[in-house]
């Protein structure tokens, strides 16, 4: 480890000492401190692009399913899983056009997220393609981005394994 230039001196990751790994943790900190503002930049470029085809912005499609979903009363819900998931379970609306299997994402019935991801599907991300659709901009959903991004990775209080808050 080289402490002047601040790298390590491994190339595999197994081969790591604790003082590097404690010297990568301390500069890695800047770093994760601005990823709310990361993932807000992100989503102003969304707001560039067009889905092709539809009538809406990516942006737009997002802060649709947002406010529909606040609207509903959602505060949050299991949010890696169910953007992880939600493409396979949105083949339930459109698969059969295409020859594919509709209900794939019956093979995650077991999961603890299930039924929020087939939930958030179905009354909030297939029904926000309307371009006359009120919904609240981005600037509304900043402060919870960034607090769900200002939690502590992994936080027992917030991540539990095999626990399901739903909606």
């Amino acid at each position: 480890m080289t402490i002047q230039n601040k790298t390590v001196s491994f190339t595999q990751m197994k081969d790591g000492t604790k003082e590097e790994y404690e010297l990568l943790h301390e500069l890695e900190k800047p770093y994760l401190a601005m990823t709310a503002d990361r993932v807000m930049d992100e989503l102003r470029r969304h707001g560039e692009t067009t889905l092709e085809g539809y009538k809406i912005t990516r942006l737009q499609h997002g802060l649709q399913s947002a406010t529909r979903a606040e609207e509903d009363g959602v505060v949050r819900w299991e949010v890696s899983w169910v953007i992880e998931h939600h493409g396979i379970f949105q083949m339930l609306y459109y698969a059969h056009h295409y020859g594919w299997d509709k209900d794939a994402r019956d093979r995650y019935r077991d999961h603890p997220c299930f039924d929020t991801c087939a939930k958030f599907c179905e009354r909030w991300d297939q029904s926000s393609f309307d371009p006359d659709y009120p919904t609240k901009p981005l600037e509304y959903f900043e402060p919870m981005v960034r607090e769900v991004f200002s939690r502590k990775a992994y936080d027992p209080a917030v991540i539990q394994d095999g626990v399901s808050i739903g909606l």
